[in-house]
């Protein structure tokens, strides 16, 4: 038998594509789900909170690149069991 796990548990990861240059492309929902989350998971900070204030939303950033992508990885899995995204 296979270890069973309640979705209740668990946090829950949003991928949300964001437009590559006009904030027009943007969708109301991605705009609903951002505004919703307690993380953002970001390749470039700088750009991601620039876009953000764009679309007046502030929020807690976990940078996440090619560098640091295997640490990140490992942070964002703990973060996810104890339910804090």
């Amino acid at each position: 038998m296979g270890i069973q796990i309640n979705q209740k548990d668990l946090g829950v990861i949003y991928i949300v594509p964001t437009p590559i240059g006009n904030l027009g492309d943007f969708t109301k929902r991605g705009v609903e789900v951002l505004n919703s989350v307690d993380f953002i998971l970001a390749e470039n900070i700088k750009r991601t909170n620039f876009f953000l204030k764009k679309i007046n939303i502030s929020g807690k950033f976990i940078s996440m690149n090619k560098y640091n992508e295997k640490n990140q990885t490992k942070k964002i899995i703990f973060l996810i069991k104890k339910k804090k995204i």
